[in-house]
């Protein structure tokens, strides 16, 4: 029996610190799942507190003859998708890290594709976090995030085509103007 089932198996049986020597190698990974999908580090914070709250909760439902990374994937997607449901003013939610695209004087490419990310829309920005940003295969965005693999796909196409259009618009430029921005020739 390897340590991560030991664990699992302390956990079951209602020791609680083995819940800290279980779950501490996915804390930054899930951080930075929830901060992907929320694009702010405060809102990330508070999630990635109630996803470990919530795994801890419902860890008798866990299988562990599955891997726990998905399961607990699954609830920071979950819980990251909530939050954004229950704030109403999602805007201020999606922006609130994101400096305002007038008032930028030096932008890097990073911090631009940052801020064309965040004008997608959540179901879009969600989809696109998973693919790119954690590298899940379509098939495990379609199951977490309880979708057919084929809406999945056309989330992705959809979210690539409004990506390129907000880069080809114009984005502020290092010298404090906006430049028009241009995709690379395809070779």
């Amino acid at each position: 029996m390897d340590q991560e089932a030991r664990w699992v198996a302390q956990l079951k049986q209602g020791d609680a610190a083995a819940f800290e020597l279980l779950f501490a190698p996915y804390f930054a990974t899930t951080y930075r799942l929830c901060l992907g999908i929320l694009g702010n580090t405060h809102d990330a914070d508070d999630v990635v507190q109630e996803t470990f709250l919530r795994a801890f909760r419902s860890f008798r439902t866990y299988d562990p003859h599955q891997p726990l990374y998905p399961w607990l994937r699954s609830i920071a997607i979950r819980q990251s998708l909530s939050f954004q449901h229950k704030v109403r003013t999602r805007r201020e939610t999606l922006v609130a890290d994101v400096p305002d695209r007038a008032e930028s004087t030096s932008e890097t490419g990073h911090e631009t594709l940052v801020w064309a990310l965040q004008g997608l829309p959540r179901h879009l920005r969600v989809v696109v976090w998973l693919y790119y940003g954690e590298d899940m295969p379509i098939q495990e965005i379609a199951q977490a995030l309880h979708c057919p693999v084929g809406t999945i796909k056309s989330r992705l196409h959809h979210a690539r085509q409004r990506l390129l259009s907000l880069l080809q618009s114009d984005v502020p430029s290092e010298k404090g103007g906006v430049a028009h921005v241009r995709p690379a020739p395809r070779s």
